[in-house]
């Protein structure tokens, strides 16, 4: 077995004694070594434990931006469903109204995003 010195401040190694004293190791080599069990331990925890956060994390960031996609697909969707309404509605006879009602008319197209089948059939075609 390899030997290793150490250099300790007072206290610690009036806590390194106490820990003797106590009954708990036999020497302060055994004590050491106990630490370094601890701290080995807690280290491949530590690992494993950041190991998982990161796949857990990878996860996570695959499935909300495979849901970002399919939100921002459904709202292009949705604004090239308006913009088909009101150039349907456009071409339509409905389109001599006053140019108020137009505008109202886009307006609530907008604001409700009207989509083809809730249209009235002559302004859906």
């Amino acid at each position: 077995m390899a030997s290793m010195n150490i250099s300790l401040s007072e206290p610690m190694m009036d806590w390194v004694e106490s820990q003797i004293s106590s009954g708990r190791y036999d020497s302060a080599s055994e004590y050491v070594r106990d630490l370094i069990r601890h701290d080995q331990d807690r280290a491949s925890i530590t690992s494993a434990m950041q190991k998982l956060a990161d796949e857990t994390l990878e996860s996570i960031r695959d499935k909300v931006l495979d849901e970002i996609c399919a939100m921002a697909k459904r709202r292009g969707k949705q604004t090239m469903a308006v913009k088909q309404t009101a150039f349907a509605y456009f071409l339509s006879a409905d389109w001599s109204q006053k140019s108020k009602d137009r505008s109202v008319y886009v307006a609530d197209l907008r604001k409700r995003r009207i989509r083809k089948a809730e249209l009235p059939r002559s302004a859906a075609h």
